[in-house]
Formats: structure tokens, sequence, C-alpha cells
């Protein structure tokens, strides 16, 4: 096939300057983007070596903490809180998101000030306390009662001999 055929089955949309100045914007954004990628690789060594380095030496732990660090902190505090709630009552413990953790802390002996917390809670909200299973609203028989009469599946001479029973008590 000739240019010429070329040309006449596809002509040419967009001038030949136009297109060098795509190219050229286009190849502009590549290297500003991949400029960017390499300054976030070097800040993340960098943090990735600071983050090794306070492991290593105890980093900005001090010596007034216990040498706890901030996010074992919060599980101490979580795990705790949990541990005082159940003890407490609490029937669902995703309601410990409306507990005040602001006067709460962890010491060296325990976790202070989550029975407080649990009480003021308790006193706000009781419903949240001590409310056990209400999935079901009738209790299970005991093993060994009589289960229910069911004049359904009886035969109708025990039935007729039951209601007569309970006619005879109500006289």
């Amino acid at each position: 096939m000739s240019e010429a055929n070329k040309t006449a089955e596809h002509p040419q949309t967009f001038s030949p300057d136009y297109v060098n100045e795509l190219r050229e914007e286009a190849k502009f954004w590549r290297r500003k983007v991949k400029g960017q990628k390499e300054q976030n690789g070097q800040k993340e060594q960098k943090q990735q070596k600071e983050q090794k380095g306070q492991n290593d030496t105890g980093g900005t732990r001090s010596v007034d903490d216990g040498g706890i660090s901030p996010a074992a902190r919060g599980r101490i505090l979580a795990a705790e809180l949990k541990v005082a709630a159940m003890k407490a009552g609490l029937s669902d413990l995703d309601m410990l998101k409306l507990v005040d953790s602001s006067g709460i802390s962890v010491t060296s002996d325990g976790v202070e000030g989550a029975d407080a917390a649990l009480a003021a809670l308790k006193a706000s909200k009781p419903q949240l306390f001590g409310g056990g299973n209400t999935s079901s609203a009738a209790a299970a028989p005991k093993a060994g009662e009589k289960a229910a009469f069911n004049a359904l599946s009886s035969p109708e001479d025990e039935v007729k001999a039951r209601l007569a029973e309970i006619k005879s008590r109500r006289r």
C-alpha cells in the first residue's frame, strides 16, 4: 500500500505541531510523576530508618511511661476496659465506644479509672447493663420437667380427660 492510499483512507486529524506539543507535555508529566515517586520512596526509606532506630534504642519513650509505646498502651487500655466492662455486666462490648476514656490511664499497676468510667456509663445508660440474652422470651424447660400438653397431637380421650380436670379445678 502506498503513502497516497494510506492518507486517502486515514486522513490526518491533527497537525504535526499539535502532536509534537502533546508529546512534549506527556513527557513533562511522566518526568514529574517519576520524580515525585522517587521523592516519596526516599521519604519512606528515611521514615523506616527512623522507626528502626527508635525500636533499637527505645526511641522517644521516656522513663516515666514504663517503656510502653503509645500503640501498646492503647491495646492494653482497650483490653483492660473490655475486662472491666464484662465484670460490670455490659451486655454488648460494642457499646464501649460510649465510655468516656479521658479519665482512664495505664500505670505500672494496671489501668486506673476504668471502673469509674463504666459506673458513669451505667448511671447514664442502665439499659446497656445486665440485660443478659434477650433473644428468647421463654425459659427452656428443665430436664425431667413435663413438656406442655399438646391437644392437637394427643388422642381425643386424653384431651377430654384433661379438659374435665381443668373444669373440676375451676369449681
